[in-house]
């Protein structure tokens, strides 16, 4: 379909195994290479956003591993989030980029907390009358998601015999001090973004799949990464998707050895965290060991004493 070589754009003869509908559409737009021009503009952008998108797990871990190896990843995180809030925009009339900017800081802040994918994040719903995914019952505010937004649902054993997986925000130690974040994005700057939408998170521009993207990756370029200049500097670091939150969560727990709790938040078997999310080469697990044996190993009297 290439429109100077391609085989396709070459043989226009194809035009007439068409149905009549599409040839007088094709002829409508100025013929068959013209045609053959747009689908291969069309088609190019879709795998340069596959390209950008899509990479292997060694990939993207090899992309974070600067912030993998450092001692409690999760705790630089939170310090990037801590100094984004502090860059916040609290105007007395919020604007349309003050909305981006606190969707963006949200989005992130919930994702280093309970590590959705970026599919399941997009889908979150929320109303107004607390009816959603997302809602304040009792008092308490909590997230409840349907087994059938995650991926791995029906897989995973422990997963597919619940229907919904209810996670309660109120009460978690990096979560708490968000709250009245989310309730302000909720009152002031979600209704400039989604006034007719369910769904929690919107795009201006009508594609939230790529805007999650986006956010995550700006995010930590100004945040989080080699570049970033009001954060958290971290040499080597390059901007990160949203589902780099999986790895940089899963590797935190496992450096203390907690492998069920990283599984848990992800989600996932401790097998799929093991081959797939953590971080852990060899001398952080004999660390490990020699660490917990230095604390429950006590000597013993010496019967020759």
């Amino acid at each position: 379909m290439n429109p100077n070589v391609g085989w396709i754009t070459q043989t226009p003869s194809l035009l007439s195994k068409l149905p009549v509908p599409n040839q007088e559409e094709i002829q409508s737009i100025g013929g068959w290479r013209q045609a053959c021009q747009r689908a291969y503009k069309y088609l190019s952008e879709i795998k340069s956003r596959a390209k950008r998108e899509i990479v292997s797990t060694s990939d993207r871990k090899s992309n974070i591993l600067p912030l993998l190896i450092l001692d409690n990843p999760l705790d630089f995180v939170q310090e990037a989030l801590r100094l984004t809030r502090s860059s916040l925009p609290f105007s007395v009339v919020p604007s349309l980029k003050d909305a981006l900017i606190w969707q963006r800081y949200i989005f992130v802040s919930i994702l280093a907390s309970f590590p959705l994918r970026a599919r399941t994040m997009r889908s979150i719903t929320y109303h107004h009358d607390q009816k959603g995914e997302l809602a304040l019952r009792d008092g308490v505010w909590s997230l409840s998601i349907p087994n059938s937004k995650l991926k791995n649902g029906q897989a995973n054993s422990s997963l597919k015999r619940e229907e919904v997986i209810s996670i309660r925000l109120s009460g978690r130690r990096w979560f708490d001090r968000l709250l009245p974040d989310l309730e302000r994005f909720l009152t002031f700057y979600r209704p400039l973004l989604c006034q007719n939408n369910s769904f929690l998170f919107a795009s201006f521009e009508g594609n939230l799949r790529n805007m999650s993207y986006d956010m995550a990756i700006s995010w930590s370029r100004e945040y989080l990464s080699q570049y970033s200049k009001v954060g958290v500097y971290i040499p080597g670091l390059r901007p990160f998707g949203p589902h780099s939150f999986r790895d940089i969560v899963a590797t935190h727990f496992v450096q203390h050895g907690e492998y069920e709790k990283a599984a848990a938040a992800l989600m996932e078997d401790v097998r799929t965290v093991r081959r797939h999310y953590a971080h852990d080469p060899m001398h952080r697990q004999v660390g490990r060991a020699f660490g917990y044996l230095d604390e429950t190993v006590k000597p013993r009297p010496s019967p020759f004493s």
